[in-house]
């Protein structure tokens, strides 16, 4: 017998939250990040100055879509 649940679908701006902070995680990693950015096939190592950019954008669509909205 399924357990149904009470947990209501994720809006837009829920996701687009979620994929936002995945994102800045992603980008605060340290790690070595890559995007085909020539549209050869062929990822390429994102510049410093990329992942600074990157993040910001991220940044901003966390406050964006993440800040709570008041109740009406």
């Amino acid at each position: 017998m399924p357990v149904e649940t009470t947990e209501k679908p994720k809006t837009e701006a829920e996701i687009a939250c979620d994929r936002a902070q995945v994102n800045l995680t992603l980008l605060d990693s340290g790690k070595t990040l890559q995007r085909d950015k020539d549209g050869d096939g062929t990822p390429e190592d994102l510049t410093p100055e990329e992942i600074t950019s990157e993040k910001d954008l991220a940044q901003r669509q966390v406050t964006a879509y993440c800040t709570p909205v008041p109740e009406a």
